[in-house]
């Protein structure tokens, strides 16, 4: 009964023993190729994401003036690309796939030593062989496909030289002369071509066949036999598979290995172009204020400017001072002044001489992030961001519903987006929008009250409004209560809004004084513009 019994179960007991031993090396060996694939691709996209942040929060940081760079633009648009590109391409496919294929050459090495240490060591010497031949017909190949190309440039620039003097080749009979000459240049051109052929075809897999069959005849029919017989050991035919199994794999690697690219060589154009971000000079350098209390006084104090790029001077020696709740117009007719007095204001440039101050603490010393929150910035050339009227409005703050309400309402921009299918969720859209030039400025002026900054510093923000909406919205932001204002401006008629005013010609301040005083005084500069607006409007009229 027992012998009957297994009889019946061995057969049942050997099969699912065999089963369980061959399934569980193949889940175990999945689960590892798939935790492999795991963190490569996780590693992969860490080195991609962080390329990317670290050269974007560069270019936030710089400074405006290297990101007019026509270069620095160019490393701007392809930050992802490059980003992905040394990520997967050099990290993912070179770098790992390298040190994959070097593992496993020294897992199989070290392997064999186990199955037999003579034959072993036998393929570990001809892989080093191996590895000087490739090497050195790769050299080889090099300077025969330069010296190829070389030529073949001689060739292209000597059809070019007989294209341009072929009347005088013509005239002067040279047409079987010029042809012999360039025919013998070919012919060069081809046993040159073929030479690189025949180089390439050598250190191409062929090199490969090569090492892997004498290796492998090596073992087999010579060196292992006539050590075995000296030793008096018999070769074990499990032993002599192995290996030639194992051969092809080594070779394999060691030929995929030759042939990673993991000099930085191969990244050279990514790696310059994310160079140039990470290599920008900031805007911040030694900040150490972050924080003042309640702004109380701004004062420029003899300043001049002059422009990097031409070395010209935009203006000199400016004064002028204001305080809390007060506000300044400066008049100025030239773009590039009022352009150069703007950035400087809002340190997007720096000043030459003189000094720049805030609660009588040097601009240059406080914390520029910090500086955008004391300053609200517009210009003509403010633009909106690709997103919804709401997300505009409110950029970059979080929403505070009173807030937003209060600058829909004082812009009055709460009844015009009761009139669009989307409202405030509306994205901006010059092909969607009616009125798109009086929203979008609403939109601007919006985002400023909805910021409710200390400082609110304008150029020529007004330029492409009508008069009526200029008046309402320069009549909402100038109601703000205890904000310093400062409008750069060439229009008079907004001049009487201001307690001070500061005028600038040709770079130079010229007058400079209250409102008041100034209208006072009919031999003052302010007054005799005011006078010269108003007789123009009644020639008009």
């Amino acid at each position: 009964t027992l012998g009957n019994i297994f009889e019946y179960n061995f057969p049942k007991l050997l099969f699912k023993n065999s089963f369980f031993n061959f399934l569980i090396p193949i889940v175990i060996l999945l689960l590892l190729m798939l935790l492999k694939r795991v963190i490569k691709s996780n590693l992969i996209n860490t080195v991609s994401e962080n390329l990317t942040k670290d050269a974007y929060l560069s270019m936030l940081n710089a400074d405006i003036n290297e990101l007019e760079k026509e270069e620095v633009k160019g490393a701007v648009n392809n930050i992802q690309k490059n980003s992905n590109y040394i990520a997967k391409e050099y990290i993912g496919k070179e770098i790992l796939g390298f040190y994959e294929l070097i593992t496993g050459i020294v897992v199989i090495a070290f392997s064999g030593l186990f199955v037999d240490t003579i034959i072993d060591l036998i393929c570990i010497v001809s892989l080093a062989f191996y590895y000087i031949s490739i090497k050195t017909a790769e050299f080889s190949l090099k300077r025969s496909v330069r010296k190829l190309n070389e030529l073949e440039c001689e060739n292209i620039n000597y059809i070019k030289d007989t294209f341009t003097n072929i009347k005088d080749i013509k005239l002067k009979n040279g047409n079987e002369y010029e042809y012999n000459i360039f025919s013998r240049k070919l012919n060069l051109t081809k046993k040159l071509q073929n030479k690189k052929d025949l180089k390439d075809l050598i250190s191409s897999q062929f090199m490969s066949l090569i090492y892997m069959s004498l290796c492998v005849l090596s073992v087999i029919s010579l060196i292992r036999p006539a050590l075995s017989s000296i030793n008096n050991n018999f070769v074990s035919i499990g032993n002599i598979l192995y290996f030639i199994i194992v051969i092809p794999i080594l070779y394999n690697r060691m030929y995929r290995c030759l042939h990673k690219k993991i000099g930085l060589s191969y990244i050279d154009i990514e790696n310059n172009q994310l160079n140039i971000l990470y290599s920008l000079h900031s805007e911040s350098k030694t900040e150490p204020i972050t924080s003042l209390d309640d702004i109380i006084s701004l004062e420029f104090k003899n300043v001049s400017f002059v422009e990097n790029d031409t070395n010209k001077e935009m203006f000199s020696n400016i004064s002028f001072e204001i305080g809390k709740n007060e506000k300044i117009a400066i008049l100025c007719e030239s773009k590039d002044t009022k352009d150069a007095l703007y950035t400087c204001l809002n340190k997007l440039n720096k000043i030459k001489t003189g000094s720049y101050e805030i609660n009588g603490s040097d601009v240059n010393k406080i914390r520029t992030p910090y500086l955008r929150e004391l300053i609200t910035s517009l210009d003509y050339n403010t633009n909106v961001l690709n997103k919804s009227i709401k997300e505009n409005i409110i950029f970059p703050n979080e929403l505070d519903e009173y807030k937003y309400n209060d600058a829909l309402n004082k812009t009055g921009l709460k009844e015009m987006l009761s009139f669009l299918p989307n409202g405030e969720e509306t994205i901006i859209d010059f092909n969607f929008i009616e009125n798109y030039n009086d929203i979008i400025n609403r939109i601007i002026f919006a985002n400023a009250i909805y910021k409710d900054s200390k400082i609110y510093l304008l150029n020529d923000v007004s330029k492409d409004l009508d008069f009526d909406t200029e008046k309402y919205l320069f009549d909402k932001l100038n109601s703000l209560k205890n904000k310093m204002i400062i409008n750069i401006t060439d229009k008079v008629y907004l001049l009487s809004h201001y307690d001070k005013i500061l005028i600038v010609e040709d770079g130079k301040q010229i007058e400079y004084g209250k409102y008041d005083d100034l209208m006072a005084d009919k031999t003052s500069e302010l007054y005799k513009r005011v006078k010269s607006v108003k007789i123009k409007r009644k020639i008009k009229n």
